[in-house]
């Protein structure tokens, strides 16, 4: 990143305490790593697998009212949305 900032820009700049050592008494942070927070390095708190498309044969019924249900939902949308474009249609025309 800082290939493409100005020497001057504050991106580019040290940190004012990276010249100065860990207050008296504080922890020696500078060996922590991601890792040891339980962080993945690509995909942060997400878990690094993705997530389930749909879930194992033993729910297909519950997978099968959802299907059912975003279904209505859609069907529901589409209906508004058509009538939206009729209402538009009417104003253009008039």
């Amino acid at each position: 990143m800082a290939d493409f900032l100005l020497p001057n820009h504050f991106l580019s700049l040290p940190r004012p305490d990276s010249h100065e050592g860990a207050p008296e008494g504080a922890a020696d942070i500078s060996t922590l790593a991601a890792a040891d927070f339980d962080v993945d390095n690509r995909t942060g708190f997400m878990p690094p697998q993705p997530p389930l498309a749909r879930l194992p044969e033993e729910w297909e019924e519950w997978e099968s009212v959802e299907d059912r249900e975003m279904g209505e939902r859609w069907r529901e949308k589409v209906k508004k949305v058509s009538t939206r474009i009729q209402d538009l249609l009417l104003v253009v025309t008039c």
